[in-house]
């Protein structure tokens, strides 16, 4: 149940939703196959029941320098990946095309679990293509890659707050270059994990291409501003690092993460500031069958907010204890 104590009504409201997920695959000559059944359901005090089930498959395929993968789930989820792979010494290359096409989950389309958020039943599928190229390079245990790719996409679904309700919504089309750089290594007992990725996600609102050129040509440097923008909540910088250390049985890491300002309308005249913050902190102990970890979640409990309104958890211990088979 959610209360809010800062309307004045005392709204409560119950919503519950979730998926079942069957599935089976194997390998064939033809590559590796298979078949899934996925039920989605979803209950609430504001509308009313609605389940649909799904048949699905999937198809992998390898040859030489080639791969192909094909994901479907009858209706109007697609996902396919055509990619070439090649090797030269230490150095790997990735290069391919996809297209991926999602229908709207049911929390997308139906939810009412609180009053300051709403489904839209009216949603249209997203679909984005692409276009990609990896590199990659890699010596004992250290590990670097540089990825890069281009995405086009329509009507993608996108949370945007409208009228003081956060409501979900078809972008007419995005277009969102990337690049990023992935580096691992360890030495002796140390270890690190970083990534610093670039993903702008730019709203294209040319709707009349002759008169978004006439602009470039008169150098009407105000009017290109409107017809092009950064997707609302999606910032266009990441950086992360993890540092950790082996002590005998004993592993003690943390975590870290850099995000650049998130705006907060499709005009870009409102946002929230980025933000560095330690994400993580712990220490984990392995002993033959036995793991045992403490972790501390925010540990300098900083208050952050993806959205606007909706600030990120504080500061959070868990202990985990796994028994293998003793």
């Amino acid at each position: 149940h959610y209360s809010n104590p800062r309307i004045g009504e005392g709204i409560d409201s119950r919503s519950h939703a979730g998926n079942m997920y069957i599935s089976a695959s194997g390998n064939t000559y033809l590559g590796n196959l298979g078949l899934s059944v996925i039920h989605d359901y979803i209950d609430s005090d504001n509308t009313s029941s609605r389940s649909r089930f799904r048949g699905g498959g999937n198809w992998e395929y390898e040859k030489g320098q080639w791969y192909l993968s094909v994901n479907t789930c009858i209706p109007q989820t697609v996902r396919t990946n055509i990619m070439r792979e090649t090797h030269s010494g230490s150095i790997m290359k990735q290069r391919g095309i996809s297209f991926y096409m999602r229908e709207p989950t049911f929390n997308e389309l139906y939810w009412t679990g609180d009053p300051y958020a709403s489904g839209n039943p009216d949603l249209s599928s997203e679909k984005v293509s692409s276009i990609y190229c990896n590199i990659l390079h890699s010596k004992g245990r250290m590990l670097i890659a540089f990825e890069s790719g281009l995405d086009i996409a329509f009507d993608l679904i996108n949370w945007e707050n409208l009228r003081g309700i956060y409501r979900p919504v078809n972008n007419q089309r995005v277009i969102r270059p990337r690049a990023g750089l992935i580096f691992s290594d360890r030495w002796q007992m140390f270890s690190v994990d970083s990534y610093l990725r670039f993903k702008p996600s730019i709203i294209d609102n040319v709707s009349d291409y002759s008169e978004f050129f006439s602009d470039i040509l008169n150098l009407e440097a105000g009017h290109i501003s409107n017809y092009y923008s950064i997707l609302p909540y999606d910032p266009v910088m990441k950086y992360g690092l993890d540092l950790g250390v082996y002590i005998g049985d004993f592993f003690l890491y943390t975590g870290s993460r850099i995000e650049s300002r998130r705006y907060i309308n499709d005009y870009n005249t409102k946002y929230i500031n980025g933000f560095m913050q330690i994400t993580e902190t712990g220490v984990k102990f392995s002993y033959e069958r036995i793991e045992a970890a403490v972790a501390v979640s925010n540990p300098l409990n900083r208050q952050f907010e993806d959205i606007r309104g909706y600030p990120r958890e504080g500061r959070t211990v868990k202990f985990t204890l796994i028994l293998e088979d003793i």
